[in-house]
């Protein structure tokens, strides 16, 4: 979420915009996930790139987390979207 704040402060307030910075931020979010587990896997001295069961659920947790994330930030772009607001 912080990510999608920050490339809110230094970009325009153009629709696509706003859309860009959300995939971006669910992009980035996953990513973040994912490398946090390889890192967990480095720390523990396993293979890098083998997951364990716990690996796998964080992973799934994270893309959930940020699903949820992405369908909050539609129904606002939706909602800004809608007539009422533009009056």
């Amino acid at each position: 979420m912080k990510l999608y704040v920050y490339t809110a402060v230094f970009s325009n307030k153009a629709l696509l915009t706003r859309w860009q910075r959300g995939i971006i931020a669910f992009a980035f979010f996953n990513i973040i996930g994912l490398f946090n587990e390889v890192f967990q896997n480095n720390m523990a001295n396993r293979i890098l790139f083998v997951l364990i069961p716990d690996s796998v659920k964080d992973i799934q947790m994270n893309f959930l987390g940020a699903t949820v994330f992405m369908m909050a930030v539609f129904y606002k772009l939706g909602w800004l979207q809608h007539p009422v607001c533009k009056q």
